[in-house]
């Protein structure tokens, strides 16, 4: 069963939009976390990130820390403040909500 998106945002020391999508985001449904390039830097290249803030969804999310960058599943949504609560505000009920469960599983 698919569950629902997860989202990184990419943020770095001092970026005044980075600390306003992150009090935006707190806001929101979504289930998001912070990567922070003092902290990850790696995690920029892996992910091809080119500035902040960026917001990026995980397609599938890994069932073990093994692994590799080939395997993860992601997509850039957005890129800056504006972009980012533009992205979020177009979210609807399904795209933020658990699966509803059917009887047969």
């Amino acid at each position: 069963m698919n569950k629902p998106n997860k989202y990184l945002l990419f943020t770095a020391p001092g970026c005044m939009p980075c600390r306003a999508a992150k009090d935006f985001l707190k806001q929101t449904p979504l289930e998001w976390s912070i990567v922070n390039f003092n902290m990850s830097p790696s995690m920029f290249e892996v992910y091809t990130i080119k500035a902040t803030p960026t917001l990026v969804r995980l397609d599938n999310i890994p069932d073990s820390f093994h692994t590799t960058s080939r395997d993860l599943r992601f997509n850039i949504v957005a890129t800056g403040l504006d972009t980012i609560i533009e992205y979020v505000n177009s979210l609807t009920y399904f795209d933020v909500s658990e699966p509803i469960r059917s009887e047969e599983e």
